[in-house]
């Protein structure tokens, strides 16, 4: 797959999720993760998160905990992201915060056979930062240009809308961003 080759040599990847298109590159690979801050013009204080293949995957870079394993059977694969305790394994700043990385296994095929073959990969949306998230790929094209190394398009992302993001490594779980799910969908205290 050309993609995974790409990420392999560092290279930045945008790619189709189910809510947004996201920007990937490799979490492990320090100058890879420079450009895309550089790319995006996103400060370094605010972290990106990852999308992973399967739970399997996710249980190796942080800890399940609370209601996160009954969210993730309900919502994933599926617009969620999850903020969860890092472990060891998990990528260093900026990638991750505070000891806390964001997960995310979208409902999109793409994206799971990229993090399926490579591995994680960061998952921001594919825009400038404070400029609007792209649903189409020729939106991120008109933001990044030559600045991106592939360009997957795969079409309108469905919900158009961010992942919503939980907070599970805080007690009680906090919604941090309402996206495509709301809050009384998750039913975090219930």
């Amino acid at each position: 797959m050309e993609a995974v080759d790409l990420l392999k040599g560092g290279a930045l990847v945008v790619y189709p999720t189910d809510t947004l298109y996201g920007l990937g590159a490799d979490p492990y690979d320090d100058a890879a993760v420079r450009r895309l801050y550089r790319v995006k013009r996103r400060p370094r204080s605010e972290p990106v998160s990852l999308v992973v293949a399967d739970m399997a995957e996710a249980e190796r870079l942080a800890h399940l905990v609370g209601p996160s394993r009954r969210l993730w059977k309900a919502f994933l694969p599926g617009p969620l992201t999850l903020l969860l305790p890092t472990k060891p394994e998990a990528p260093p700043p900026p990638v991750t915060r505070d000891g806390v990385v964001g997960l995310r296994c979208p409902n999109q095929a793409i994206p799971r056979a990229l993090a399926d073959e490579f591995g994680p990969i960061t998952t921001t949306s594919a825009n400038r930062h404070g400029a609007p998230a792209p649903r189409h790929a020729e939106e991120a094209v008109a933001q990044f240009g030559t600045e991106v190394d592939l360009y997957i398009d795969a079409g309108p992302s469905p919900y158009g809308l961010p992942s919503t993001v939980v907070d599970l490594s805080v007690d009680p779980p906090t919604v941090k961003r309402e996206g495509a799910l709301t809050p009384d969908e998750l039913n975090l205290h219930g």
